[in-house]
Formats: C-alpha cells, sequence, structure tokens
C-alpha cells in the first residue's frame, strides 16, 4: 500500500505501530460514539494493532495531518470474490471533526477500493447517535439500508 495524499495536508499512510500508538494517544472516546471513556494503554493497543494488520482482508490507514495523526480508517471484511467490504473511519478528537476531513477520507477510500481493490458494493454502519457520522456516509453516496437498536447501517454501490 502506498501514501495517498489528499487535501488540506491529508494523507492516507498505510498503519504501523507507531502511528498506531500516536493515535491511540490522542484519542478521546466521542460521546456520540460510546458513553466510557478511552484510557491509553500501551500493552492492549500493541495486542489491537497486531491482531488487525495481519488481518489479510484488511486495508488499514492511519489519517495524518501534516506531523499529527487525527485518525484511522480502514477496509474490513474485505471479500474478493463478491468484491464487497465495510468501511471504518474513526478521528481522534472533536477538534477535527467538521471541517470536512472525513468526506474527504471517505471519497477517497471509496476511490481506493473501486480502482485498486476491485470492490463493487462497500457497506457500513454507525450507531444512531452518531448524527454526523450519517452525514458524511449520505454525502459521499452511501444510502441507506435499515437499522437496529443500536446502529445505522448504509451500502455503497459502484456505479
Amino acid at each position: 500500500m502506498e501514501i495517498i495524499i489528499l487535501e488540506n495536508s491529508i494523507k492516507l499512510i498505510p498503519m504501523t505501530s507507531e502511528l498506531y500508538h500516536k493515535e491511540r494517544m490522542n484519542y478521546i472516546a466521542d460521546p456520540m460514539m460510546c458513553d466510557i471513556p478511552y484510557v491509553y494503554d500501551r500493552e492492549n493497543a500493541q495486542k489491537d494493532f497486531d491482531k488487525k494488520i495481519h488481518d489479510k482482508n484488511r486495508r488499514w490507514f492511519a489519517i495524518v495531518q501534516n506531523t499529527n495523526v487525527i485518525g484511522n480508517v480502514y477496509y474490513k471484511n474485505i471479500n474478493f470474490e463478491k468484491k464487497t467490504a465495510v468501511l471504518s473511519i474513526a478521528l481522534t478528537q472533536d477538534i477535527h471533526k467538521g471541517k470536512g476531513y472525513g468526506t474527504v477520507v471517505e471519497k477517497k477510500m471509496l476511490e481506493y477500493g473501486v480502482n485498486q481493490l476491485g470492490l463493487q458494493i462497500v457497506y457500513a454502519d454507525t450507531v444512531l447517535r452518531n448524527t454526523r457520522s450519517q452525514h458524511v456516509l449520505e454525502k459521499v453516496g452511501f444510502k441507506y439500508i435499515n437499522e437496529d437498536s443500536d446502529f445505522i447501517y448504509y451500502e455503497y454501490t459502484k456505479n
């Protein structure tokens, strides 16, 4: 995977242990996502990194602005036969939200997924109360599928 340069000094850099720890050290749990504060623990973060980095059906990037890791984005559950995957994004703090970074990153990831990975359908979900995420998903072309008591589910289909 290569570094992908976006706008506003944003880059998507293939995730490394060092980048993941920087992201986790700066992460503040968003109350729209969860009720429990996040506390960084180096050992647990490394275990999480080790588990995710060896997943062959994942493509994982750090979202970097200048030299600061402001989040991460990834495809998981990539099924190359069915040409499907699930897209997930997380920005580390509220100060990075509402500035268009998520929109730019998700658009670029859809382009990457279609052009580099050959995806035809991309799924995403968000917790019911995360209206910001819902807005961004719809803005970049995802369509509402359904919802349950916790999540809203979306689908993006290649044109």
